[in-house]
């Protein structure tokens, strides 16, 4: 079975990777990024009791200044939120320093196709409005699937006023982004 495990910042608490990532995005792509939060996400696959997963949410989680759930957070406001994880075959140090975590939390060895992949969550918020082409119609609203060596990207237009739990989504405004310019984030978060 697999097990989903997102862990956020407690309100309040400074997140230095999402602010240093909202200055490089904003320098590299001229575009006025107003913030970007991060999540930590850990996909379990492994044969886990309800019992065992809430452990090991307790055990992955800093209780001072974290939250964390067993599938999804409630997500902060963002205009685009981005994921960036390791394709299958590519080495998720991250996670396999997780997995002996998880090994040592719940005191058994794992089975060899049990595993722990890693990706980490951008809540971007960015300027707002349809973006006009050039023959004035509205551009069309973007899943884009970045294509990386390593790592799987998602860009998603999302709206978290709608389903907050739900981050495939699509929005009813565009945000002010071409594939290019996401292209560029993408490349930028990976680097």
């Amino acid at each position: 079975m697999t097990y989903r495990i997102e862990i956020g910042l407690k309100r309040g608490v400074p997140d230095a990777r999402g602010r240093g990532t909202a200055t490089r995005s904003t320098s590299a792509l001229q575009l006025p990024v107003k913030s970007i939060q991060t999540r930590t996400i850990y996909q379990l696959d492994a044969r886990l009791s309800r019992t065992e997963l809430e452990t090991v949410r307790e055990a992955f989680t800093d209780p001072v200044i974290e939250i964390a759930a067993i599938g999804r957070l409630r997500p902060p406001p963002f205009d685009w939120l981005i994921e960036v994880g390791f394709k299958p075959g590519v080495t998720d140090n991250v996670g396999r320093t997780a997995r002996i975590a998880l090994q040592d939390v719940l005191a058994r060895p794992l089975a060899e196709d049990e595993a722990v992949y890693t990706a980490i969550q951008y809540f971007v918020r960015g300027t707002a409005g349809r973006r006009k082409t050039e023959d004035g119609e509205e551009e069309e609203k973007q899943t884009s699937n970045i294509q990386h060596p390593t790592s799987n990207v998602e860009c998603r237009i999302a709206d978290s006023e709608q389903d907050p739990t739900a981050y495939s989504l699509q929005s009813t405004a565009s945000p002010p982004l071409t594939r290019g310019q996401i292209e560029h984030l993408a490349k930028d978060l990976l680097a």
